[in-house]
């Protein structure tokens, strides 16, 4: 099995394009926290799948890929000898910093928004060998440069520059 992760700040063309990625990561991060909760209360695979489709709108690829990722969270958590149950989504620190009450203003909407981006800006999706890679996420190269192809709806793409 072979697996790219890649990390890199994405560029796009415009401001429509960069929100609805956002919304997506958004829904998917969502939906991986939901995922990781039915996880702990011990219900089955199929069934957290099923739930997604009408609490989030994500289409298949991205169903599944949350999956993996709040197992993978979770084993991760139990070999650190960590309770997954304690675990806060987007940072402990921060999420503690923010908690206090003498935080205020400009400082207080930075956290704010580093706690956000933390906890709402994930995406992922598995890709299958019979389908040659994965359909929502894919790497193209045009004109010298790279790009990311997102699929944000059915047949509906967008394409964000991989910079890093």
């Amino acid at each position: 099995m072979v697996m790219l992760t890649l990390q890199c700040q994405l560029r796009f063309e415009c401001q429509k394009d960069q929100e609805e990625v956002s919304e997506l990561m958004r829904r998917f991060s969502s939906a991986m926290r939901f995922v990781f909760k039915r996880l702990l209360e011990g219900k089955k695979d199929g069934d957290i799948i099923r739930s997604i489709y009408p609490l989030f709108g994500l289409n298949y690829i991205y169903a599944h890929g949350a999956l993996p990722q709040a197992k993978a969270i979770i084993s991760s958590r139990k070999e650190l000898g960590r309770s997954p149950a304690n675990l806060v989504f987007g940072g402990k620190k921060l999420f503690e910093e923010l908690s206090k009450k003498h935080i205020s203003g400009k400082r207080r909407e930075e956290l704010l928004k580093k706690w956000r981006e933390r906890r709402q800006g994930m995406l992922f999706a598995v890709g299958k060998k019979h389908s040659k890679g994965n359909g929502n996420l894919g790497l193209v190269w045009a004109d010298g440069r790279l790009f990311l192809r997102i699929t944000v709806e059915e047949k509906h793409w967008v394409h964000g520059e991989a910079k890093e």
